[in-house]
């Protein structure tokens, strides 16, 4: 009887065990089938990040790449512009050359050496504020003993230049108008009761720079036409009369 209920009860276990695997199973499987409610709503979310993603990258790739040209393009557009006002913006002139008059201003003053100096201001790399201050000593051709005078000439303009024309070598040659105004000044020496005679003046002019790469130091070249009201040398005439003159100089450039 012992060993029988024994062996019952021996038999007993391993079948209750046998019914508790298979509901676990089944169990198992019910949640595998139907799902965990949170493990669903996770399985959702990596569903859509990976459905998403692919169609988002597209999306940051392309605008990263037009960022990437739009910052390449300003900084190219930096450099070239650093690269054309890498010149001095300051420059000083000593200049020479001569003052001829044309006309009726030949027969009344004579043709004689200008010396002088010129500042300019470049605001751009194309255009530039220039002054200029001259001293010529000439000669009164009008009276009979033809007293010496010294003529004073300064003026303000603005000045145009176009590019580089020569920019394989290691010298920048830059062709250049200019425009502006001013005033000259007739001054008779050793003539008693003469006094200065100031005449305003507008000029145009035309020109050359030759300078090194580095714009430190160049040359520059100056074809000038002046235009002024000639009252003449001691006031004498009763109404101003335009009268023209050519200025040929050349001055060495000095930047800063």
């Amino acid at each position: 009887m012992n060993v029988r209920l024994l062996s019952r009860d021996h038999t007993a276990a391993p079948t209750g065990t046998t019914h508790l695997d298979d509901s676990s199973r089944a169990l198992m499987h019910s949640s595998s089938r139907f799902g965990d409610p949170t493990r669903s709503r996770e399985n959702e979310a990596m569903s859509t990040t990976a459905l998403t993603i692919p169609t988002q990258l597209p999306i940051a790739f392309r605008r990263a790449s037009i960022g990437l040209v739009v910052a390449t393009s300003l900084l190219a557009f930096a450099i070239r512009a650093n690269a054309q006002t890498s010149t001095p913006p300051v420059t000083l002139r000593p200049v020479v050359g001569a003052l001829m008059g044309t006309g009726d201003q030949h027969d009344a003053l004579k043709s004689a050496v200008l010396v002088g100096g010129q500042a300019s201001y470049a605001f751009h790399p194309n255009f530039a504020v220039v002054g200029t201050f001259g001293w010529s000593p000439s000669q009164d051709k009008l009276s009979p003993q033809q007293p010496k005078l010294d003529l004073y000439q300064y003026d303000l303009g603005i000045e145009g230049r176009l590019n580089d024309l020569t920019t394989s070598s290691s010298f920048i040659t830059r062709p250049y108008a200019a425009v502006g105004g001013g005033g000259r000044t007739y001054s008779l020496r050793n003539v008693p009761n003469a006094d200065a005679q100031t005449n305003a003046l507008g000029y145009g002019a035309i020109g050359l720079d030759l300078n090194h790469e580095s714009g430190k130091f160049g040359v520059r070249l100056e074809a000038r036409d002046n235009v002024t009201g000639f009252k003449g040398f001691r006031g004498e005439l009763a109404d101003r009369k335009a009268r023209n003159d050519v200025q040929l100089s050349a001055g060495l450039t000095f930047g800063f």
